[in-house]
């Protein structure tokens, strides 16, 4: 029996459905669901697929987090004692001539090749702990997603340029949590920088 420990939806339309999750504590699944043919009587045909695509180095717990931008981007936040000061973020680079519709994976062979690296947020938190963090699309013609990293008193922009192994900080946003007084506040205490 296989114990869900997280659930995200990476990609859906109406004939697909694919899910990464976190089972056992630790091994992250691409789930794929896929309706064929049309309804009739006897109801449609669903098939289900799914993937092993890597293990995490730390053991999952209720407090970890994961995030997925695509089958092959995906991050995940796993406290240690409680706080959490990086992220992991598992890039992949696909095995020449995989797909995910041969069977290559059930002889032990996997369809991408993770190789993991670290965010530290260190710059808009006293402490660097992070409280949760988001993939963005900035909407242009740019290969990768930004990363939104987010702390008790801000949030920041992380990015990774083509040719880079890392990711860098790009722009932050501080808040100072004394003087905010919510969303009624005529100039609130926001620092771009």
């Amino acid at each position: 029996n296989a114990t869900v420990d997280a659930l995200q939806v990476v990609e859906s339309s109406c004939r697909c459905y694919t899910v990464a999750t976190c089972v056992n504590g630790g091994t992250i699944y691409l789930a794929k669901v896929v309706v064929n043919g049309s309804v009739d009587a006897s109801g449609p045909q669903v098939s289900f697929q799914h993937y092993s695509i890597l293990r995490l180095e730390q053991a999952w717990t209720e407090d970890s987090i994961l995030r997925v931008f695509s089958p092959t981007l995906l991050a995940t936040m796993q406290p240690d004692d409680g706080v959490c000061t990086d992220i992991r973020i598992w890039s992949a680079r696909p095995h020449p001539g995989c797909s995910f519709d041969t069977k290559e994976e059930q002889k032990g062979e996997g369809y991408f090749d993770y190789y993991a690296s670290s965010a530290r947020i260190d710059h808009f938190s006293d402490d660097g702990t992070i409280v949760d963090f988001c993939f963005f699309r900035p909407g242009s013609l740019d290969a990768m997603p930004f990363l939104v990293a987010f702390g008790a008193t801000g949030a920041v922009l992380l990015s990774k340029r083509g040719g880079c192994s890392s990711w860098e900080g790009v722009g932050s946003v501080k808040l100072n949590p004394r003087t905010w007084t919510g969303a009624l506040a005529s100039s609130p205490p926001i620092d771009f920088s």
